[in-house]
């Protein structure tokens, strides 16, 4: 049974064991907030992995820190959890499974890449240009004109730094490492260009525009880029570069891959398990 209350900021909802897969398994009452209170609300980031986590996580706890140097409130700390999740109001978490949250009378502020029960705002499909939904999350945050510029400021920079630089970064950053064949034509507007940007500059950007209290190493971008071109990486160091073809098959949609063996006269070798270029 479930009874939801709405107020004018926050929402309640009741949610008892047995629920469904989208919805946290508590026996307790969680009261779902609708805008963040520096100090008062959980920030919870929830999505599947690969959906844009990072994004709508980055954004957040951006904006949760510049509300609480605002009120004069130690930072949130950032933090990835799986189970179970213990709500503080002074972390702002990242998690792929709601399952088990455990007893808050803290309300939560719920954002998801997907469907979730309670949710105050789910992230839509990712645009060529993510700080167009910073707006959306400024109005949650009460962020003021100020605050959304910076937070629309930073998220450019970001993004990129994230497709070309990060340990998870973009697929098609990755293949032009692996001196691969490229995935998506020139003219693609989902192809990162990473070719065409100063990525020491922006590591500058990103870094001078981060919250107070995070950290951008410098020369952290050249040094990823490098472990990928010359260790061989693949993903956030997990698993070593096998083939072009390999590494498009694991990490880009049926189509995309499809197209891309196709194209570049690659196939699939029952033999050995294994892709490997057409002779």
């Amino acid at each position: 049974t479930t009874t939801t209350t709405t107020t004018t900021t926050t929402t309640t909802t009741r949610m008892m064991l047995g629920a469904t897969a989208l919805m946290p398994v508590v026996s307790f009452a969680l009261e779902y907030a609708s805008r963040y209170v520096p100090g008062e609300t959980v920030v919870i980031q929830y999505g599947a992995p690969r959906t844009a986590t990072g994004l709508q996580f980055r954004i957040v706890s951006y904006l949760a820190k510049l509300k609480n140097e605002e009120a004069g409130l130690p930072l949130p700390e950032t933090r990835f959890v799986d189970a179970p999740l213990r709500p503080d109001p002074l972390v702002v978490y990242k998690t792929h499974s709601l399952r088990r949250i455990e007893e808050t009378e803290a309300p939560v502020l719920l954002f998801a890449t997907k469907k979730a029960t309670g949710a105050v705002y789910e992230q839509p499909r990712v645009s060529p240009c993510p700080s167009s939904v910073v707006a959306d999350y400024a109005a949650i945050f009460n962020a003021t004109t100020r605050q959304e510029a910076l937070t629309r400021a930073h998220v450019r920079f970001w993004d990129v730094y994230r497709l070309c630089c990060d340990e998870q970064q973009s697929l098609s950053s990755r293949l032009a490492l692996h001196g691969c064949p490229p995935l998506r034509k020139w003219f693609d507007a989902l192809r990162p260009h990473c070719d065409v940007y100063n990525l020491t500059r922006v590591e500058e950007l990103v870094r001078l525009s981060a919250a107070r209290g995070e950290d951008f190493p410098l020369g952290a971008c050249a040094k990823t880029r490098r472990s990928v071109a010359v260790d061989r990486w693949d993903f956030s160091n997990v698993t070593s570069f096998v083939s072009c073809a390999a590494l498009v098959t694991r990490w880009a949609p049926p189509s995309d891959a499809a197209d891309y063996i196709r194209r570049n006269g690659l196939s699939f070798s029952a033999a050995s398990d294994d892709l490997v270029k057409e002779s």
